[in-house]
């Protein structure tokens, strides 16, 4: 039942805390164009719209607006890759003009990407050049002049060094050719700093292909004479940086959109005016002009110059290219202004390497871009139904970014936990109560949630409303309701409280969408932590924000206008509009789409359209291979990861690339490196399996601080091609890329009365999917795991997969890459699985043929009889089933290819733990409530309190509870009870459990798939306060000698317990089995007994 009907959403016009809103959108946005009235109609109606005349030409209420379609390219005048551009209508003189690329640095690609007329003659390079950038923090230049640019530098995937000292620099400046193609100065740095000596340094840089960029110098004799400019004035007037469409710099490439080339830098708000330093040009060339005047129609001298010395180029910029504070829109807009910078940028570096540059691409796979559709909903909706169910109209099945709203006074979860059955979750925050005064509500004391009974309000009047309660309820119920806690957060009408960021960077939230494109024009995340704007509301906290470029509503004349069946081509429009133009600068599209109707009675025509819209983006994001199954707390995870690769690269014409890549603190999912080159091969050999199309490999899966050192060969074309050393994902309905002619067992069979066992294995099990990663992409040997979309629901949680099933859906994991997997000394697969009774499920086996490169046989065979043995499927309890390879009938073990769960009963769930390739037991393994597939305890020694022996080695301390984050410990890896206990907190640096049957608690030492080795270390030490008589079992888990599935546990029972603060240090010789130290990667605390409730702290690894 709705209980409210006020709109959770921007209202289009807000006070956010710095910025005036001036909707310049709004005022040229008509009331009856927005109400699906034909305004400015013609007779005669195009197609799409192609002309600039007042006119809307096709009637969908954007008047002059042109999209880069095949109906608006026209030819610039120029060659090879320059020579198709769109046209545009520019915003002052409304004329037709066509803007293109620009030339760039030849490279092998198949392209004339210098626009000579001639494709791929590249120069010879002879000296091995380097992909790096070089940040100079000039003497007496702080921080944080600096640190935007650090932020562009990482959007776009630029590996750099900062440069801040007189050592470094007297180091670096002799050779900078030698380490860098990219040398960026910025922050006003003082001329005294730019001695003759660095000066002579940086021009033999640039003499030799190298790039600088300096912004805001400060007109001094020495950066004049470097930048090539006679003098410098600094003016406080300026409205535009127009840069002008002919120019011709590589680092304009890109540059090409009316939005890009007519850059907003002051207008409405007079007391927060950015100066610009006007230059006045020596013997560089201008490349945009400052303008002033209310409509920017008054040139007032350079605002960008280029001087070429040599092979290189140097770049001087009058302005930051960041303190934007007035904007041309708020919402459903295209604006690109902090994107110009990171793309100039990378366009540097590209230059300053002759092309031959490497970067990270912005993407998780091989897509130019990424769509995420967003919608704020309330536990208590019934509309997010039809919202939510819109992933089941669309192949591969979306993702839909959910910020949820959760009363205090629901209990009912039904809603959410439907998110998470069609795996949509985790889903976002969006606060208790969704006060309109959000931003004037008291900090609070950080003690408020359900157990202290915070209420919030049911009125939306403030009363004892707090933003800890707010948030921290908001997460209490969300975690209850879905068994995740929520990483992104909404704040409601995109009200922002001035002490909204720090507090979401203490509960771990690391990703918010609540400013528009007004706000923070960016369109890629925004690390708050380093852009230096804004900070008044920011505070450097560590969060990422998303900021919204689209909406399902607008207000003109203070009346907002919801997206309905009359308008929806005008905001279908707009959207589609920013998609197409963040695809061609490699960004990302944020759209906010609300599953109710906004104000008044509720009308099912706008909730209708509401998703039609969402469909049609959909499968238009589809249609221009834009990537739109990724939701945004996983995209933060990935870019997170990504920032944290290290890419260290060089190039030269003998031997094409080569380089070094270091893995994050995680592991890191379709990592995506994008060269100047097209890509002919690659070789990795610590990369595991990759993929390459055009300019881009992606690699499937790099692992958490790996040292992989790899080489490209260049050659072929930038189309896609593609060539890989392990099968890609299949669109098709075929499970596991299987071929359609693959024989198979002609009725899926079981064992009608007793399953047959089996015996003899001569190795180790293998340990296909543990699912102790929330990858829903990789299993534990690191290659592709999918349902391809088929499924109704697919995800992850507390180790284990959920898979709701659908007509013809199934679910693969694959065993090899580009052969076969040898299963021979194996004897079955075994798995635990819980459905409801009398569901159907098969397990199938996929083979390769003798040379291993198709698949040429699916054998089948039903589960119901083996879980029948066990007394049928259960909802509640694993059956742990184990199927031998003889029940597959004539399967080639040593040719195996995937495992395949399919014809799952339509709309049952069913929930799967432990794949695993067995030694094949005759009877199930025994099993433990233990996480991460702990085994039933042996029986071990019981230990008691010793003495400190006062060794002075120093400890690895694994969780000290001194922080404000209860999931993660002091290595930065997950904590938790899995929901086990009666109760957890964290209080005075303690972590305290209340016990029930069945309680466990686990603190994780390394990533999925990787172990911590800690063999120097010769025992374990923790502080424990339990009742006396109580005792509990200590154990440390380890993986396989790969290091790529679970292998087994150490255990020690914990007896001696006084009720008092006891130091407890377990030697590792007192576990039993004995523990493979070099291999950890949890540590568990489980088997609780004679204890109501139980305190540790100081968790460490000791000598």
């Amino acid at each position: 039942m709705i209980r409210r009907t006020r709109p959770a959403l921007a209202s289009g016009c807000k006070l956010s805390l710095l910025l005036l809103c001036v909707l310049l959108l709004a005022a040229r946005v008509t009331h009856a164009a927005i109400s699906g009235e034909p305004v400015n109609c013609p007779a005669s109606l195009q197609a799409e719209e192609t002309l600039c005349d007042g006119l809307d030409n096709d009637c969908d209420g954007r008047t002059d607006e042109l999209d880069p379609v095949a109906a608006n390219e026209c030819n610039t005048g120029l060659k090879g890759a320059c020579a198709k551009g769109y046209y545009q209508c520019h915003p002052v003189t409304k004329a037709r003009v066509c803007t293109g690329p620009k030339p760039m640095p030849e490279t092998t690609n198949g392209i004339d990407d210098d626009c000579n007329g001639v494709v791929d003659d590249v120069p010879n390079v002879a000296t091995a050049i380097v992909s790096r950038a070089a940040l100079v923090r000039a003497t007496g230049i702080s921080a944080s002049l600096t640190n935007t640019y650090e932020m562009a530098l990482r959007q776009r995937g630029i590996d750099y060094d900062v440069l801040s000292t007189t050592a470094q620099f007297d180091n670096a400046f002799p050779n900078l050719r030698d380490r860098y193609g990219l040398v960026v100065i910025p922050g006003s740095a003082n001329s005294n700093w730019l001695t003759a000596a660095r000066r002579t340094q940086l021009e033999s840089f640039v003499s030799a292909g190298g790039v600088i960029m300096i912004f805001n110098p400060d007109g001094g004799a020495s950066f004049n004479a470097l930048a090539g400019i006679g003098s410098i004035t600094a003016r406080a007037d300026v409205s535009y940086l127009r840069i002008d469409p002919a120019a011709q710099a590589p680092i304009l490439n890109q540059v090409d959109t009316v939005e890009e080339l007519n850059l907003y830098l002051n207008g409405f708000v007079p007391d927060i005016k950015r100066d610009a330093r006007v230059m006045n040009l020596g013997s560089a060339t201008n490349l945009a002009t400052f303008y002033t005047g209310a409509s920017g129609d008054v040139s007032v001298g350079s605002g960008i110059a280029r001087r070429k010395v040599g092979l290189g180029s140097v770049y001087t910029f009058g302005f930051d290219m960041y303190t934007y504070v007035s904007y041309t829109c708020y919402i459903n807009c295209f604006d690109p202004s902090l994107d110009v910078l990171a793309m100039m940028l990378r366009d540097g570096l590209r230059e300053g390497c002759q092309g031959h540059s490497v970067v990270k691409h912005t993407v998780p796979g091989f897509e130019d871009s990424i769509l995420f559709m967003s919608t704020d909903t309330h536990d208590y909706s019934d509309t997010v139904t039809g919202m939510l169910h819109t992933v089941n109209e669309v192949t591969p099945r979306p993702r839909i970014s959910f910020f949820v709203q959760t009363t205090t006074d629901d209990t009912d979860p039904q809603v959410i936990a439907e998110m998470c059955t069609l795996g949509q979750c985790p889903v976002g925050g969006h606060t208790v109560s969704h006060l309109e005064t959000f931003n004037t509500v008291p900090l609070g004391t950080g003690k408020e949630s359900l157990a202290t009974g915070y209420t919030g309000t049911f009125d939306e009047s403030p009363g004892d409303c707090t933003l800890y309660g707010e948030i921290k309820v908001n997460n209490e119920i969300l975690l209850r309701a879905t068994g995740s806690k929520m990483v992104m957060f909404r704040s409601p009408y995109l009200m922002l409280n001035p002490n909204e960021y720090p507090v979401l960077q203490e509960l771990g939230i690391k990703a918010s969408s609540s400013l528009a494109i007004g706000d923070l024009k960016a369109n890629l995340p925004v690390d708050l932590s380093l852009y230096e704007n804004l900070q008044g509301i920011f505070k450097h906290s560590n969060v990422y924000e998303f900021p919204l470029s689209s909406e399902d509503g607008l207000v003109i004349d203070g009346v907002r206008q919801d997206l309905a069946p009359q308008n929806i081509n005008w905001f279908l429009g707009r959207w589609q509009y920013n998609v197409l133009q963040n695809r061609r600068n490699g960004g990302m599209t944020v759209v906010l789409d609300h599953d109710g109707w906004g104000e008044g009675p509720r009308n099912e025509g706008i909730i209708s359209a509401k998703k039609q819209a969402m469909i049609a983006m959909f499968n238009f994001a589809k249609s221009q291979g834009i990537r739109y199954t990724m939701a945004m707390n996983e995209f933060t995870e990935w870019w997170i990861s990504r920032i944290g690769v290290k890419v260290s690269s060089s190039f030269k014409s003998s031997t094409g690339y080569t380089g070094t890549l270091t893995g994050a603190a995680a592991d890191t999912a379709s990592f995506t490196l994008e060269f100047g080159d097209a890509i002919q091969s690659f070789s990795c050999a610590q990369c595991g399996a990759f993929s390459i199309s055009g300019r881009r490999v992606v690699i499937d899966l790099l692992r958490a601080g790996v040292s992989a050192s790899f080489t490209a060969t260049v050659g072929g074309s930038s189309n896609p091609p593609q060539s890989s050393n392990t099968p890609q994902a299949n669109p098709s309905t075929t499970p596991a890329k299987s071929t359609t002619n693959a024989p198979a067992n002609p009725t899926p069979t079981g064992p009608p009365t007793n399953p047959p066992t089996c015996s003899g294995a001569t190795r180790a099990s293998v340990v296909v999917n543990s699912f102790s990663s929330a990858s829903l992409f990789a299993n534990d040997l690191g290659l592709d795991m999918s349902d391809d979309g088929s499924m109704a629901g697919f995800s992850i949680s507390g180790g284990r997969a959920s898979l709701t099933s659908k007509a013809g859906a199934y679910w693969y994991t694959l065993l090899a890459g580009a052969t076969c997997f040898d299963a021979t000394g194996l004897n079955g697969v075994s798995l635990k699985i819980r459905a409801p009774p009398g569901t159907t499920v098969n397990l199938e086996l996929h083979t390769r043929n003798a040379a291993c490169t198709t698949v040429d046989s699916r054998l089948t065979v039903a589960l119901a009889s083996y879980a029948q043995a066990q007394g049928g499927f259960s909802t509640s309890i694993d059956r742990t089933i184990v199927v031998p390879f003889s029940a597959f009938g004539n399967v080639v073990v040593s040719r195996l290819h995937a495992i395949v769960l399919s014809g799952i009963t339509a709309g049952a769930t069913v929930s799967i733990d432990d794949v695993t390739l067995t030694g094949c037991p005759t009877t199930p393994a025994p099993t433990t409530t233990a996480p991460a597939r702990s085994v039933t305890p042996t029986p071990a020694q019981s230990v008691t309190p010793t003495p400190s022996s006062g060794n002075q080695c120093a400890a690895l301390v694994v969780d000290s509870f001194t922080d404000a984050v209860i999931s993660t410990n002091n290595l930065g890896f997950a904590t938790s009870d899995d929901g086990t206990a009666a109760s957890m907190s964290q209080t005075g640096g303690r972590l305290a459990l209340g016990l029930k049957a069945g309680t466990y608690w686990y603190s994780l030492l390394a990533n999925a798939n990787q172990c911590n080795d800690l063999s120097r270390f010769s025992g374990f030490s923790f502080s424990v306060q339990a009742p006396a008589g109580s005792s509990f079992t200590l154990q440390l888990q380890y993986r396989s000698a790969s290091c790529t599935g679970w292998a087994g546990s150490s255990n020690v029972q914990i007896s001696g317990l006084t009720g008092a603060v006891q130091t407890m240090t377990v030697s590792f010789s007192q576990f039993s089995p004995a523990v493979p130290a070099n291999r950890l990667f949890a540590v568990s605390l489980f088997g609780f007994t004679g204890a109501s409730s139980v305190s540790i702290d100081n968790l460490s690894f000791v000598c």
